[in-house]
Parts: structure tokens; C-alpha cells; sequence
């Protein structure tokens, strides 16, 4: 195996280790690599836009005087665990533990935000509904409102060390973490971050 070659096969070995017999791999071969200037320092790494499955590059780059870089081919195949529906989910749908499923698969054939763990999905609500069978995406899902529009909340206004509490309406749907509108009971509108459910905090 040439060194180039190598030092790619080196770089995977290494970040694949965690996944065991779950991952395997195979080395292209870049052409010309005879024509390389000796070089006694290469370096490995994946460049941007790369992901370590399916198709994909690692960069061989020469650190000393030599200084060149080479692209390495290598197909990655990664069995990973992910959560498929059971059943049609309607948008808005809060999901639970017999909605998905666990299944296994090949990495490259999912999207990058598949969901891996269930604790990802359970408890999330669905955006535009999901059909059966299909792998769950976490792009698809969102935190349960915790403040929804039109409903009466508390406001938490922290300053100096000191909390004042006072009602108001909401004037938008938020999660926890939020930014959210509301209009005092003196008719004006101020704008904190959901803490909890049916709570505004406003201030430090």
C-alpha cells in the first residue's frame, strides 16, 4: 500500500475504531501518486462538505518541505441504528413511544438528522405529519409549545436581584427557550424567553 494511501487508511481506522465490527471500509487509489515528491510528514483529515460514509474524500497533505495534497477515494459502510414510524402521524402530532421503531441500516442511505435515539423523538411534535415505515427526521419535528397564543401567562421580570410576577396574554406560540410577545394587563407588549410552561421570564 503506498504511504499516500496508507495514511488515509491510518486516518479512518482510527475514527471508525468506536463503531467496531459495525463499520468497514475500502481505499480508492489516487493516480500519479508515483510522481510525488518525497515527503516524511503527511497529515490526514476530512475535508469540508465530507461525511465519513457512504462516498467520500480524506486529504493527505505533506507537511514539510514538499508541501502537497492528495485526494484519497474510500467508500465507508456504517450500519447505525435509527426510528422509523409505525403509522401515519398527522402534523401536530405529539409523538410517543408506539409511534416509532427501531431499525438498522446503512448510514449512506439515511439523511444526516435521522433520528438515533428515541428519546430524540418521544415527547417532539411532528411539523407536516409523516407517513408509515419511513425513517423519523429530526428536521421534522419540534419542541411542544409551551406558551401558545392567546392564553394567559405568567411574567417572571428579574432585575437587581429581585423577581416580579404579573399576568399577560400571549401573542405567539414559543417553546422552552423561546422569544415570545406578550401584552401586559396595562395593554403594553414586552418580549422575554419561555421558562416553563405558561411562563415568560423578562430581564437578566
Amino acid at each position: 500500500m503506498h504511504v499516500v494511501v496508507r495514511s488515509a487508511y491510518d486516518f479512518l481506522s482510527a475514527k471508525l475504531a468506536d463503531h467496531g465490527e459495525r463499520a468497514s471500509f475500502e481505499m480508492g487509489t489516487p493516480a500519479s501518486l508515483d510522481k510525488l515528491a518525497p515527503c516524511k510528514r503527511l497529515t490526514a483529515s476530512l475535508p469540508p462538505g465530507n461525511r465519513l460514509v457512504g462516498q467520500t474524500w480524506i486529504r493527505v497533505r505533506c507537511e514539510d518541505a514538499a508541501r502537497w495534497t492528495v485526494m484519497v477515494p474510500a467508500t465507508i459502510r456504517l450500519t447505525v441504528s435509527y426510528w422509523v414510524t409505525t403509522k401515519v402521524l398527522p402534523p401536530n402530532h405529539t409523538i410517543d413511544a408506539t409511534d416509532i421503531r427501531e431499525e438498522s441500516g446503512d448510514a449512506a442511505a439515511l439523511p444526516s438528522s435521522v433520528v438515533s435515539k428515541p428519546e430524540d423523538a418521544i415527547g417532539r411534535v411532528t411539523l407536516a405529519g409523516e407517513m408509515a415505515g419511513v425513517p423519523l427526521n429530526a428536521d421534522h419535528l419540534r419542541a411542544p409549545w409551551l406558551v401558545k397564543a392567546n392564553e394567559t401567562v405568567k411574567i417572571l421580570n428579574v432585575s437587581a436581584g429581585f423577581e416580579i410576577t404579573s399576568e399577560g396574554r400571549s401573542l405567539g406560540n414559543a417553546s422552552k427557550g423561546q422569544s415570545v410577545t406578550v401584552r401586559t394587563q396595562s395593554g403594553s407588549t414586552i418580549t422575554g424567553i419561555v421558562s416553563g410552561e405558561r411562563e415568560v421570564r423578562v430581564g437578566n
